[in-house]
């Protein structure tokens, strides 16, 4: 009887002490995956010589609470699809690693610089497809023709007006979310060497249990980030180059929207 008594007793002690090592050892690390603007989507994203490539993948298969580290440098084409952390403590979390400038989530098109692409509709004006032309490159997450501004060689134009026939001005714009039309006294692929295309894209959905921290969020004609969640930390991030789209809820109105970070009624 005494023996068993012992055994008993030992077995409880056993029990607790490790419980308490246990509960000092706090939350599990989160899984980390790396991603680099000349990575593979095809490797296992686990180490910087492994990284994954674009955000599309990020999007598919980064886990719940997973923390996805963008190299520094680099700019990655296409938007923040994230799935929802698991709680505070495992939260989905996007940073940057390695040095330089802060990693760029853009949401540019960008116009090959060939006059093909561009169709002489007369009075000055050129029209090109901007919805499902798959001969624009740069971001392919999302598609449509809203344009909220163009950046020509690298200076932002954003005179978006809303009669065609009122284009008067150089690099004064149109659109009817499919076709994009620019005045331009030439073709525009021989007017500029770099054109790029700010359309309706969100880039960054907000999500219950979520952080971003020093990256930069740009290229957009509509937010920068937006949503309805809970939980969500933003620090060290820049959104810059935001809006200009035209907001089709108002109807016919010519209302034009974009901010850095709108969260929505609900969030907490």
């Amino acid at each position: 009887m005494f023996a068993f008594l012992a055994l008993t007793f030992s077995f409880l002690c056993a029990g607790t002490l490790s419980s308490t090592a246990l509960a000092s050892k706090g939350p599990e690390p989160s899984p980390v995956y790396y991603f680099s603007a000349v990575g593979d989507d095809v490797a296992d994203g686990r180490t910087p010589a492994t990284a994954w490539r674009t955000l599309e993948k990020l999007g598919r298969s980064l886990p719940s609470g997973a923390e996805a580290r963008l190299r520094r440098g680099d700019v990655f084409y296409g938007s923040l699809k994230l799935k929802p952390g698991k709680d505070a403590a495992h939260r989905t979390k996007v940073t940057a690693y390695g040095e330089g400038a802060a990693p760029v989530v853009s949401g540019l098109r960008l116009c090959p610089n060939d006059p093909a692409l561009w169709q002489n509709v007369g009075s000055n004006l050129w029209r090109i497809v901007v919805r499902g032309n798959s001969n624009l490159c740069g971001c392919r997450m999302g598609d449509n023709g809203n344009v909220g501004y163009l950046k020509v060689d690298g200076r932002l134009m954003g005179r978006k007006i809303f009669r065609r026939d009122l284009l008067c001005r150089l690099w004064d714009f149109w659109d009817d979310h499919v076709d994009l039309v620019v005045f331009c006294p030439l073709n525009p692929a021989l007017m500029a060497r770099d054109i790029r295309l700010a359309t309706q894209v969100q880039m960054v959905k907000l999500v219950d249990h979520m952080e971003l921290d020093g990256i930069v969020v740009s290229g957009t004609g509509a937010h920068g980030a937006n949503g309805t969640a809970r939980d969500v930390r933003i620090s060290n991030c820049a959104f810059r180059e935001i809006g200009g789209s035209h907001l089709g809820s108002y109807g016919k109105s010519t209302t034009r929207y974009g901010n850095g970070i709108e969260c929505w009624a609900g969030s907490r």
